[in-house]
């Protein structure tokens, strides 16, 4: 949805700042309400999430990936983080 490198790093953030927020407060969104839920219950750590959307800042931009090991690097920060939190 995001057409503009600014307003998605925005977006990243807002994100980042739901994960790292403690507490029970809801933010009023359902999908970050339950992903905060969904963190809590099961003991996820929220490390993870942060390095999956910092390395996620490289998708706004149209920029081609600079090495092998920066593919693998994104690769493990991303896909694999999700597969690891799924096991």
């Amino acid at each position: 949805r995001i057409h503009e490198p600014l307003p998605g790093e925005v977006r990243l953030q807002w994100w980042r700042d739901v994960i790292a927020a403690e507490g029970d407060a809801e933010t009023g969104h359902p999908i970050a309400d339950a992903l905060r839920a969904t963190v809590a219950v099961s003991h996820l750590p929220k490390a993870a999430f942060d390095n999956m959307l910092e390395a996620r800042i490289f998708d706004l931009y149209d920029d081609p990936m600079p090495s092998r090991t920066d593919l693998e690097g994104y690769c493990g920060e991303t896909a694999a983080a999700l597969i690891q939190l799924a096991a």
